[in-house]
């Protein structure tokens, strides 16, 4: 089992560039990933989702892509006065081709900074995407890691509180064979005091009063619901993307319980199932940070 929070940051280079990837996670319904990459690289934004969603499945991811050089240790390439002159008569060349009246600006040779070197040399596609994909894969399995660490905080945690709800139903049930005997007995003699003296079929009686306490019998919610409660189990022992079928066994669960509630008016038992909402609704906040 996996939490959905995480982070994982990690870096590649050679001689002359470094890629640093940085990724942060929290919980999300579906998988969701915003990039954040030098624009001359944007066209890597696909790549990364691809390569994100292969080792993760859900959760709101972001993605963080810096480049620097390594000689001059900055966050971006210097691009020296040279190479800014070569840069600016091409692009001034361009601007003519394309029929581009406004000319070459400051800002569009700045545009090249963060894949221009002092040598001159550009870093290519080729280059940044050997340094990208192993910065990338590094910075996911620390987090897979933590995601994976708390998750297994996250397990002990519902496991413990699924053993109480199994506990607690366990009263319910056998405090509710006692209950279903009490409502009948007080049924017939309240029936025997508004009727008085006046005759009625003992037989009939009894099979009135034993439908209506049918009706406040919560035996079978009780066995539905430890079977919720195994499935659950087998649900998060299971590897794998778990989070939206746990969360819909809970709902199920909730029904019982809510269920139990409305047929039964016996204080004590009553006090018991809502211990028993009152758990399924932590499990239930525990499981939205579940992958």
């Amino acid at each position: 089992m996996k939490s959905m929070t995480g982070f994982g940051k990690a870096s590649e280079s050679d001689d002359q560039f470094e890629v640093t990837v940085e990724l942060r996670s929290v919980n999300n319904r579906y998988l969701e990933t915003a990039i954040r990459i030098p624009k001359e690289f944007s066209a890597y934004e696909n790549k990364i989702r691809t390569w994100v969603k292969e080792q993760l499945a859900r959760g709101k991811v972001n993605v963080f892509v810096s480049l620097s050089n390594v000689e001059q240790g900055g966050e971006a390439p210097a691009l020296p006065p040279q190479r800014a002159a070569r840069l600016y008569n091409e692009l001034k060349q361009l601007a003519i081709d394309l029929n581009i009246k406004n000319g070459v600006s400051l800002q569009d040779l700045l545009a090249y900074h963060a894949i221009a070197d002092s040598g001159g040399d550009t870093l290519e596609e080729r280059q940044f995407e050997s340094l990208l994909k192993p910065a990338l894969n590094k910075a996911l399995q620390q987090l897979n890691a933590m995601r994976g660490e708390e998750g297994s905080h996250l397990l002990a945690d519902i496991q413990s509180r699924i053993e109480i709800i199994r506990n607690l139903t366990k009263t319910v049930q056998e405090n509710a064979k006692s209950n279903v005997r009490m409502v009948f007995d007080k049924m017939v003699q309240n029936v025997e005091e508004l009727i008085g003296s006046k005759k009625i079929d003992p037989t009939r009686l009894e099979q009135e009063i034993a439908l209506i306490s049918d009706k406040v019998d919560i035996t079978e919610e009780c066995v539905r619901m430890e079977s919720h409660l195994k499935l659950f189990r087998e649900t998060i022992a299971k590897s794998g993307e778990s989070g939206k079928k746990l969360t819909f066994i809970l709902q199920e669960m909730l029904r019982e319980a809510n269920t139990m509630n409305s047929k039964n008016a016996d204080i004590e038992i009553q006090h018991q199932v809502i211990k028993i909402k009152e758990e399924i609704e932590k499990i239930r906040e525990q499981v939205q940070n579940i992958e």
